[in-house]
């Protein structure tokens, strides 16, 4: 009788330290669930048109394009989330070209350099054709109407290797910008077929908002 007694007060005795310990684990538990969530709610919260534009700013880049890309997907019906995702893509290739650029030897490009690039991007020049353009011309020499005369010679239908083929002999010859924007009316050269801006369609991104390119 004695030894049952001793072990109900053992119970007893012990029984809140187990609640306790159970409560705590609980609670350690919830606090998990709610830190992971709250973690997605963060990670959901930064893939924002706002947030991509302040990402790009915050890393010496312009928002212009990711504006523009935004204006063109609400005149589209775009939702805020296609946007979104929209303005991403264009805020990392904005990056890839700059990194390209400067691989090439271009270390510092301006704003329009940055926003032409991204426009020639679209159109499916790779960093490595991005960093070839580069490499061509001289550092001080803006390649804005270079990246701007490949975008266009890409949207009549010229591929991609033949564009940049033409484009870039003529900057290492360092022929003047005017020489280079002749490649848009010169008729020779110049491919057959569908543009590839027509013929992906929503390829630039998926989303079907197109490509966006200063006038």
């Amino acid at each position: 009788m004695l030894k049952h007694l001793k072990h109900a007060a053992v119970l007893a005795t012990s029984l809140p330290f187990v609640l306790g310990a159970q409560s705590a684990g609980a609670s350690a538990s919830s606090q998990t669930v709610a830190s992971a969530r709250m973690g997605n709610a963060e990670a959901n919260a930064s893939v924002s048109v706002e947030g991509e534009m302040k990402l790009a700013r915050s890393k010496g880049m312009p928002d212009e394009p990711i504006r523009r890309r935004v204006a063109e997907g609400r005149t589209k019906g775009a939702s805020e989330a296609q946007m979104a995702l929209a303005a991403r893509r264009v805020r990392l290739m904005m990056e890839a070209g700059v990194e390209a650029m400067a691989k090439g030897g271009r270390q510092h490009p301006s704003d329009e350099e940055i926003e032409r690039c991204t426009g020639a991007m679209e159109q499916g020049y790779t960093k490595a054709q991005v960093e070839a353009v580069a490499h061509s011309a001289p550092s001080d020499r803006s390649l804005t109407v270079a990246f701007d005369v490949l975008t266009r010679l890409s949207e009549r239908g010229l591929p991609v290797a033949r564009a940049l083929d033409q484009v870039t002999t003529k900057l290492r010859a360092r022929e003047g910008d005017e020489q280079i924007n002749a490649l848009l009316t010169a008729k020779a050269g110049l491919g057959v077929g569908t543009p590839p801006a027509q013929a992906n369609g929503s390829a630039n991104g998926a989303l079907g908002l197109g490509v966006i390119r200063k006038p």
